[in-house]
């Protein structure tokens, strides 16, 4: 079995459009694609866009989102196809097009859309990394009365590494009750307390416009964020994908979900730029190897497990 994983926001750098180099003129659809959804040129932004810039969650997820989708193109050309495919945060809807269950340039304009609507967002809050701890355990930090409800769980990452999100202030007290269970504390730089009810407010619009699109049922498997579960419809991928909106990303959940339904060996591609995704693998199965197929040594290594040449 072949998974391809979208990795999300945190994985942009300036200049990453170079790591298509050789590749530029087989994706530059996706980049047409994102350009006329953002109304901006996202090939310049991808090879030189500031960090500053890349860190605006209207130009991150677009970006993002075009990388994403270009790497997948280069496989694809390549006879490497997936069996099964999910996606991290926004990288879900990277992999929702994989999938077959919408277009490339729906879904640039899909993202486009979650990422305008969560722009508007006026309390922007933060999200802060929590190692050492298990969902459980964090749950019931969150769940402090001294916290009065104000932090939540966004994603859950690995069995010890969760990210909790809220307004910064709910999130500046939570940090010594985390640390005396145990629990150390890290900021992430990020723009918004994405994947929790501090995003309500991009809700009603954001179903509107899904719900205002044409999406068909998948033909590649695909394992959704907020259920951890496969989705068989389109109608599924729907609900999931508004769901995501104010509720954790169940990463950790869905990675049991793919293990518990691979036969024979699993191979996994990170397809995206970078390797945090393969940084996530080792806090769920240290055993499992992936594939950041934006690393050269990689992709070779990825082209003659599955018998196919550049």
């Amino acid at each position: 079995m072949i998974a391809f994983m979208f990795p999300g926001q945190g994985t942009q750098v300036p200049g990453m459009f170079n790591l298509l180099k050789g590749h530029e003129s087989e994706v530059a659809d996706v980049f047409d694609a994102a350009s006329d959804a953002a109304g901006l040129d996202v090939r310049d932004l991808c090879l030189r866009g500031s960090a500053q810039t890349l860190r605006r969650t209207e130009n991150t997820q677009v970006a993002v989102t075009a990388m994403n989708l270009a790497f997948c193109r280069v496989l694809t050309n390549r006879g490497v196809t997936p069996d099964l495919v999910m996606g991290h945060s926004v990288g879900q809807f990277s992999a929702i097009a994989a999938s077959g269950a919408a277009s490339v340039r729906d879904i640039m304009g899909l993202v486009m859309e979650r990422a305008r609507l969560m722009g508007q967002i006026a309390e922007h809050g933060g999200l802060y990394a929590i190692s050492g701890l298990g969902i459980d355990e964090v749950g019931s930090v969150c769940d402090e009365p001294s916290l009065d409800g104000r932090v939540w769980v966004a994603l859950y990452n690995a069995p010890a590494q969760i990210v909790v999100g809220g307004q910064i202030a709910d999130l500046t007290a939570a940090v010594p009750v985390f640390q005396r269970a145990g629990a150390t504390v890290t900021p992430l730089n990020v723009s918004h307390a994405f994947h929790t009810p501090v995003m309500v407010g991009m809700e009603a619009a954001f179903t509107a416009y899904v719900r205002g699109m044409s999406l068909s049922d998948p033909v590649c498997p695909i394992i959704m964020n907020c259920s951890g579960q496969v989705a068989a419809t389109a109608e599924q991928i729907v609900e999931d994908v508004i769901d995501q909106c104010c509720h954790p990303v169940l990463w950790a959940p869905g990675l049991k979900r793919l293990f518990d339904s691979a036969s024979g060996n699993l191979v996994i591609a990170e397809v995206g730029p970078g390797r945090t995704l393969t940084g996530l693998m080792r806090g769920n199965d240290s055993d499992q190897k992936m594939y950041a197929v934006s690393v050269p040594r990689h992709m070779s290594q990825l082209m003659e497990l599955v018998s196919v040449r550049l």
